[in-house]
């Protein structure tokens, strides 16, 4: 995230998280890790299929090779490239409460896959979203048939409090021939939500 973008805690003792479940763009996401370390905050790096096993990046940063979903346990592979090969996955409440970590300043999440989405999903239906002041999200809504899912669940972040404050359309995204007005939709989009309820 960029250093304007990035807010400091009311309580300056506080320990903050940032979670990643993405793998690519992996410099860019070390990049804004380490942006977030120097203010003081930890960082844990989420990814399955990256980086090999769990390690420390640096001080205060952390990798977990483990995947975001609705439940604690093994999921087969998303991945085209690694066919037949289960990964562990853990559901939000159980990453933070193992890391004791009640509240996250950051979550970076790419949503992309049908896994990805549920595990987004559900933090809006058990309402750990809460506990998130912002989320900065890789939103990839490219399969058709997956329109419903993507409307419930972007419209339950906004019901839940976050107003986006950055949205970019990625320079890979397709245009997905719906329009309204003078207003476009693309199959690719980064974008940053704020809690407003915090």
């Amino acid at each position: 995230l960029p250093r304007r973008r990035l807010r400091r805690r009311r309580d300056p003792r506080a320990r903050a998280a940032q979670f990643s479940a993405r793998s690519t763009e992996r410099n860019r996401h070390f990049w804004s890790a380490q942006a977030m370390q120097k203010r003081g905050c930890r960082v844990l790096s989420f990814d399955p299929m990256c980086c090999g096993a769990a390690h420390r990046v640096k001080e205060n940063h952390d990798f977990i090779p483990v995947a975001l979903a609705t439940y604690d346990g093994l999921a087969d592979s998303t991945d085209p490239k690694k066919p037949n090969v289960t990964i562990p996955v853990l559901s939000m409440r159980t990453i933070m409460t193992s890391y004791e970590h009640p509240k996250i300043d950051v979550l970076r999440l790419k949503a992309s896959s049908n896994l990805e989405w549920k595990g987004l999903k559900n933090l809006v239906n058990t309402g750990t979203i809460q506990d998130i002041r912002q989320l900065s999200l890789n939103l990839n809504m490219g399969d058709p048939s997956m329109w419903e899912e993507y409307k419930y669940v972007l419209t339950g972040i906004r019901a839940a409090g976050f107003l986006p404050f950055y949205v970019a359309k990625q320079p890979d995204a397709e245009y997905l021939r719906v329009q309204e007005g003078s207003q476009a939709l693309y199959s690719k989009y980064e974008v940053a939500y704020s809690n407003t309820q915090w």
